[in-house]
């Protein structure tokens, strides 16, 4: 588990940003860079590699522990929004 603090808040945040800057730039190919405005089905394909790699990462690095009361809906519900809120404004 990722631990840099004893504040579980900023365990979390600062696991997501790690994890977004991974699945963001790490996991992208250059052609989904340099062709996601141009193409929906490339902004699709990375926005789907974003948020996999958002539920890897996390799982990975916290193995969902830093709440562990935390419930699979809310999971569930974070990336849908994630994914959603990614699609969103990159296609700003």
């Amino acid at each position: 588990m990722l631990n840099c603090c004893c504040d579980p808040t900023v365990n979390l945040i600062i696991s997501i940003i790690i994890s977004h800057f991974i699945s963001d730039f790490v996991l992208q190919l250059s052609y989904v860079g340099q062709n996601k405005y141009k193409n929906i089905l490339v902004m699709l394909l990375h926005v789907v590699t974003y948020t996999t790699g958002m539920i890897l990462c996390l799982f990975i690095m916290n193995q969902f522990l830093i709440f562990p009361e935390m419930k699979v809906e809310s999971l569930k519900f974070f990336f849908i929004w994630n994914f959603i809120g990614h699609f969103v404004m990159d296609m700003i």
